[in-house]
């Protein structure tokens, strides 16, 4: 068992009661109306709550969620399936969480979250089981690239998903094989940074671009900082690298560096107030969102935001309680914070919050 995520196993159930709760109100409302819930059978229960099996390209109405002020957060449906160390992006106007550690293991589970109708549907699975791996989306498409599997392992490997088929197919796998790897899109290239070539080894510094357009990987200045489970976003075409775990500290960094793939050059920005491994971040009008993130002793609920013109950040509402290893994904301005381990031990969550910005 891992060094990072302690000996101490928590699992969650996600009752009929959690499922029930993703539905609109106006939803139960006809449900019970129609007198379709007494009629249903307990297990069909269960089932409230995801979409039957369907090929979807709708887009997002934006009014399809609750009109809420900004800086607050929502609940949505919650996850099926508890995981902690999930990876997460958007393709066709769905988010789609992957793999993670489930409460029986590493996982190769693929759930869609669709903010429209305010449900999840399971889709193709991933490959084969893999946790703290990275995922971007380009060109509609979703890649997953490196991660662990079972026994720890460092994966190479990457794949594509094409949501509209429902199918992976592998790709050139990573020159440096690792997990807790951090990944960003710069004009059509996937930038794989940091990570681990095991868990008792040194965290690593290597970046490297994958080009969609000719399925081949080529390497470019290391990060200064070597580190692991960083949270990552673009502002106008720069990488930002904040926080994350590493060996020269002898724990959590709060290191804010930043990439311009134009000049292939690294620079400081300034740290990230809370130090915090596990955190996620996601992107809206040029702004860095970093939320939750632990260290050894506990997970934190914080929404720190980057405004890259002064170099200076800011504090937005929190999550309503700690997590680490969750993802964090934009869709139409929203931004959803799906999964992750509420204590600093083995544990799972099923929470999805919604933050308008």
């Amino acid at each position: 068992m891992s060094a990072l995520y302690g000996f101490r196993i928590t699992t969650v159930a996600i009752s009929r009661r959690a499922f029930l709760r993703g539905l609109s109100a106006a939803g139960i409302a006809a449900l019970a109306g129609c007198d379709l819930l007494g009629q249903l059978d307990p297990a069909d229960r269960e089932g409230i709550g995801f979409i039957p099996p369907a090929q979807t390209t709708d887009r997002p109405d934006p009014d399809s969620t609750p009109t809420v002020e900004p800086n607050t957060w929502h609940e949505g449906a919650p996850l099926p399936t508890p995981r902690v160390g999930v990876a997460g992006a958007a393709a066709h106007g769905r988010i789609h969480v992957m793999g993670g550690w489930a409460p029986d293991g590493i996982s190769d589970d693929h759930e869609a979250y669709d903010p429209n109708t305010n449900r999840w549907q399971a889709v193709a699975p991933l490959p084969l089981p893999i946790a703290e791996a990275a995922s971007v989306s380009v060109d509609s498409a979703i890649y997953l690239v490196g991660g662990v599997k079972k026994g720890l392992r460092p994966l190479a490997e990457a794949w594509r998903y094409d949501p509209s088929a429902d199918t992976w197919d592998q790709i050139q796998p990573l020159p440096t094989p690792r997990g807790g790897l951090s990944a960003a899109v710069v004009a059509g290239k996937i930038y794989a940074v940091g990570g681990y070539s095991s868990y008792w080894a040194k965290e690593l510094s290597a970046l490297e671009a994958y080009d969609v357009s000719n399925d081949q990987w080529e390497s470019f200045t290391p990060m200064p900082t070597p580190r692991m489970l960083s949270a990552v976003g673009v502002v106008r075409a720069k990488i930002l690298i904040a926080g994350g775990r590493s060996s020269k500290t002898g724990g959590t960094v709060n290191d804010n560096e930043i990439y311009d793939p134009m000049t292939d050059k690294w620079r400081a920005g300034s740290p990230l107030p809370t130090n915090r491994w596990g955190a996620a971040a996601a992107v809206v009008e040029d702004q860095l969102y970093a939320f939750g993130g632990g260290n050894a002793r506990q997970t934190f609920p914080n929404n720190e935001i980057y405004d890259i013109d002064s170099d200076a950040w800011s504090t937005g509402r929190p999550m309503t309680e700690g997590r680490q290893g969750l993802a964090a994904v934009t869709l139409s301005g929203r931004i959803y914070a799906i999964g992750g381990g509420t204590e600093r031990g083995w544990s799972h969550s099923s929470t999805n919050e919604i933050y308008q910005t």
